[in-house]
């Protein structure tokens, strides 16, 4: 994007204090993510050192976000423009250049793949926010044995999937509870999907599917090596529109930086 001299660390790469996330008690779509710890960091940023604010910024997925928004009073962080860093690969035609590569005697295209597979994932996406919601830390279990690919359709078994899942936290009493907090978040939902699909989600679910439709071809792909394909197609191009970047390019324009 034209710009020198700037470094990017991951938040594994980070040591903080941590009392602002413990008091913060952020709710995240994934329980091994760091994104409390990134929130953190630019609220440590914005009290101990708040002349960094044109040197710093820190970015964390937008998790619940979108759906359920929280003030965060700083001007170190920024938000992805979607639900997750994985959902600016949420393309058609990403997934058609990689089935081709990976696979050319598979007929699909792209766009048809994420017609199967986006209503699935906003009920997993739901779930999880609802989760989050009604405050009951339910324990996320994986749905893969409730997907199917038959008569050339991917499907979801949700009824039995939410039955095993509500078992397994004890909530077995609650599901019509729950039904009804999933119900009101789905009302709140927007026409574009990247607002409501978990990225993780995304990655894996798709990974399942390639390895269903080609047998061989995809069978020694790991979701990591999925993600990694589908985000490295990004270019400048696909990404100086997008709000995250743009609010990036302002923040630290050309000139400010040396060459």
């Amino acid at each position: 994007m034209g710009r020198r001299d700037v470094l990017v660390y991951p938040i594994t790469s980070v040591s903080i204090p941590p009392d602002p996330a413990d008091q913060l008690k952020l709710p995240q779509l994934d329980v091994d993510s760091r994104r409390s710890d990134v929130i953190s960091l630019a609220l440590v940023f914005e009290t101990k050192s708040p002349d960094l604010e044109h040197i710093v910024t820190c970015i964390a997925d937008a998790d619940t976000q979108h759906i359920l928004p929280e003030s965060f009073v700083t001007r170190f962080l920024l938000f992805t423009d979607y639900t997750s860093l994985e959902s600016y690969g949420y393309r058609g035609d990403f997934i058609t250049r990689m089935v081709r590569i990976g696979s050319p005697n598979l007929k699909v295209r792209g766009e048809h793949v994420l017609e199967e597979m986006t209503g699935i994932l906003e009920i997993l996406f739901s779930f999880r926010v609802a989760n989050h919601q009604l405050r009951w830390g339910l324990k996320w279990i994986s749905p893969e044995k409730n997907f199917s690919y038959q008569n050339s359709k991917l499907t979801f078994d949700e009824t039995t999937y939410l039955k095993k899942y509500l078992n397994a936290n004890g909530k077995s009493c609650s599901t019509a509870e729950f039904r009804s907090a999933v119900g009101e978040l789905r009302a709140t939902f927007r026409s574009d999907h990247r607002m409501q699909i978990r990225g993780h989600d995304f990655i894996e679910l798709l990974t399942w599917y390639l390895r269903k439709r080609s047998y061989r071809a995809f069978q020694k792909f790991s979701a990591e090596v999925v993600r990694h394909n589908l985000l490295s197609q990004l270019r400048t191009d696909d990404l100086v529109s997008e709000g995250l970047f743009a609010a990036l390019l302002s923040k630290y324009p050309a000139s400010d930086v040396s060459s």
